[in-house]
């Protein structure tokens, strides 16, 4: 049938809108008459409906090949672990792709077949159902956008990379054919029941399933089912299966042919492959009895899904393209965080794994164009509390994490955390409101705690988050790297500030063209940025000044510049120009310097502060690092020790997890010279005995019982340094172990 035109009462959106985009018939070469767009929104069962088209465009089509021809040629060349099976027509691909290598930037590729498809969706035919799309949704609702099209080609066009979704961070694509029929979900009405999974682990020739195992298998309130290099009637029986399936899981090699998939279900000489017409009967009782989501972390994965959408199946993963090994094994572990844990929507869930994606690119490039849904347009986003059956009242459960192997990320948990890591904790009370708020014309950001709470590593995801999924222009200043003699004069600072801009921004500094001494070094600086950065630059552009502190303690530049962040907030009030610049300030605690109200850039914007982890957290980071904690025991005596701390706390795990040390060691020696903290309290002491008033403060501190009131700078300095914390005026140690280590001296 037909794409629905409306949706009984029953089956009313029950998470976020959503935009069936229907491309009708046509080609790239001839163009597509008939585009229509359907809204549906929580609010009402009839959706509204727009219509347009879109014009030929086969220069898109041909660029869209070509970046496929160099990608699988890059995936023979760099000789990835590929879950690829490769028929003779796709060696021929892959060779060919291989010539053009040295000829065209695979990075410039990407952006030159983003630019185009966004230029085709920007047609005046088109454009007024953009227009309607963005008058209707507001930037921080979630949107499924589901585009239904059955030719292949614009199938594996990437459509994520499309401003809308730039623009609309919590929104994300699926594809479906142009005729499904309606599907009901059966969800179970028992509560906290286990989801059934069938995990098939086929032909794993040339790479190493694992992983994925692993994953599955430590999954909570899951119950998976494991077909090992299964034979047809081993799988067809577990198909069949009286108690159904959830979700269905394959990995292994496999291949499209046309618009029909492969799946290479074991290693032997023959018999090894099935196509998805011959698994009909079995897949449609799975169907039948509650099969929701299939997911086929395997390579080449569009044929698959156009064969399982024959059978009405209402969700699917696949990969658009052949995928490494270590991708695949990435997305699942960031896909089942998210979805399963994090307890985040189905799409929501396959955005933020596909942006984490992206943070392998480096050793292999593409990787985060491949993941795609592939959705039954009647069925409603799932969610794990369907899975479930959780009632109202248990949906918040604590968080837990999936296990990964140490062996292979675990580094010395020294400064930042870098992007790609499995031991940064994401907390999502601060990550929604961060990346919405940046969206926002003229934003400021504050973010604030003592050193070595994290400030760093969120700032780099807002950074990686405005780059990379806002296509927003990024420029990071650490103040810590700057002269001290730079520090002793405003108009010097000024033009090391936008000389350091500028240059980031890949712009010549031309200061002396904007420079004037009659006007003032603020009026100057101004004036650089009205007139010169912000004009050369086309998108938005996010600045971030990590350890603004450091200018704390220069009263009289502080006093000249911190005014002059909050006028250009001000400025972007009024002025479309201003309206460019998204400020995020990083600092260490409140400024000790007297502003006025109305000239402080430290009481406007959103504030954002950091704080220790929780018990859950540690537990949860403790399971990331491989150490078997069963109950709270363990991480409430690490807490009593460091409070939390997250530096303190990744060191401990990180010396536990190598076997290096018992817990009970660790907190016996946690506070001499010879412990793990050794470095970190040395570093303290050396501050401590260079200011005696510093030092002086703080012994009084931890000498005292309870809460004691000292001098508000020192209490700054002391704070600043993490020594400390403050309940108002009332001072006590930040933690167990500098009070154990400074009262032995």
């Amino acid at each position: 049938m037909r794409a629905i035109e409306k949706r009984s009462s029953s089956q009313t959106l029950k998470s976020g809108h959503l935009v069936v985009l229907n491309l009708g018939a046509g080609n790239l070469k001839e163009g597509f008459p008939y585009v229509t767009a359907q809204l549906w929104d929580d609010s009402y069962s009839f959706p509204e409906k727009f219509s347009g088209s879109l014009p030929p465009n086969p220069y898109l089509d041909d660029i869209c090949r070509q970046w496929q021809l160099i990608y699988r040629g890059l995936c023979n060349r760099l000789q990835f672990s590929s879950r690829w099976e490769e028929s003779d027509n796709e060696l021929e691909i892959a060779e060919e792709g291989i010539t053009q290598i040295s000829e065209v930037s695979f990075t410039e590729l990407c952006q030159k077949l983003q630019t185009n498809l966004n230029q085709w969706l920007k047609s005046p035919e088109f454009i007024n159902i953009e227009l309607k799309l963005r008058s209707h949704f507001n930037p921080q609702a979630e949107i499924r956008l589901i585009i239904e099209t059955n030719d292949q080609k614009l199938r594996r066009l990437p459509w994520q990379r499309w401003n809308f979704f730039k623009d609309y961070p919590l929104s994300e694509l699926a594809l479906s054919g142009q005729e499904y029929k309606c599907h009901t979900l059966s969800l179970s009405p028992v509560t906290n029941k286990k989801v059934r999974i069938l995990a098939i682990l086929g032909d794993s020739r040339d790479i190493d399933l694992e992983q994925e195992r692993e994953f599955l298998q430590n999954l909570p309130e899951a119950e998976t089912e494991f077909l090992v290099d299964p034979d047809r009637p081993q799988l067809d029986a577990a198909l069949w299966h009286r108690d159904g399936w959830d979700i269905l899981f394959f990995a292994g090699h496999s291949c499209s042919e046309g618009a029909k998939g492969r799946i290479y279900i074991n290693d032997h000489q023959s018999h090894n492959s099935l196509t998805i017409e011959q698994l009909t009967e079995a897949l449609n009782a799975a169907i039948e009895k509650g099969l929701k989501l299939a997911i086929f972390n395997s390579c080449d994965g569009l044929g698959l899904a156009s064969s399982l959408e024959a059978l009405n199946i209402p969700q699917v993963i696949v990969m658009r393209e052949p995928v490494p090994n270590r991708v695949a094994e990435a997305f699942l572990q960031y896909f089942l965080e998210a979805f399963a844990l994090e307890r985040k929507s189905l799409y929501v869930s396959v955005r933020e794994a596909r942006r984490k994606l992206q943070g392998l690119e480096n050793d292999c490039p593409g990787a985060s164009w491949l993941p795609v849904i592939c959705q039954n347009p009647s069925v409603d986003a799932l969610t794990w509390v369907d899975l479930v059956g959780l009632g109202e009242n248990q949906q918040q459960r604590k968080l837990v994490s999936l296990p990964v192997n140490p062996k292979q990320t675990l580094t010395y948990p020294s400064g930042s955390v870098p992007l790609d890591s499995p031991f940064y904790l994401e907390r999502p009370f601060l990550e929604e409101q961060v990346y919405p708020e940046i969206i926002k014309p003229g934003a400021l950001i504050r973010i604030k705690a003592p050193r070595e709470m994290g400030k760093t590593s969120l700032l780099l995801r807002i950074l990686d988050y405005a780059n990379n999924d806002l296509d927003y222009q990024t420029v990071s200043l650490n103040l810590e790297q700057i002269d001290q003699s730079t520090l002793r004069d405003l108009n010097q600072f000024l033009r090391w500030l936008c000389c350091r801009i500028a240059r980031q921004l890949k712009l010549k500094p031309n200061l002396d063209e904007y420079w004037d001494e009659d006007f003032g070094s603020k009026l100057s600086c101004t004036s650089y940025f009205e007139d010169y950065l912000l004009e050369s630059i086309d998108t938005p552009l996010v600045l971030a000044l990590d350890e603004v502190n450091q200018i704390f303690e220069h009263p009289d530049i502080a006093k000249d510049f911190f005014p002059l962040l909050r006028s250009w907030y001000e400025e972007a009030k009024t002025l479309p120009i201003w309206q460019k610049l998204r400020l995020v300030v990083v600092h260490s605690t409140e400024i000790y310097v007297p502003l006025q109200l109305n000239q402080s850039p430290f009481n406007v914007g959103l504030p954002i502060q950091l704080t220790n982890f929780s018990l859950d957290e540690v537990q949860q980071l403790a399971q990331r690092y491989g150490l078997d904690w069963q109950d709270e025991e363990e991480a409430e005596q690490l807490m009593e020790l460091v409070g939390g701390h997250p530096a303190l706390v990744s060191l401990a795990l990180y010396h536990l997890s190598r076997g290096e040390i018992t817990l009970a060691q660790l907190l016996e020696t946690a506070s001499t010279a010879s412990g793990i903290y050794a470095h970190h309290l040395q570093r303290h002491r050396v501050t401590l005995n260079a200011q005696p008033k510093l030092a002086s403060a703080f012994n009084a501190v931890i000498s005292a019982t309870e809460p004691v009131k000292i001098e508000p700078l020192l209490a700054y300095k002391l704070t600043s340094m993490g020594l400390i914390k403050q309940s108002g005026n009332q001072a006590m140690p930040s933690c167990e172990l500098y009070r154990q280590s400074y009262l032995k001296e």
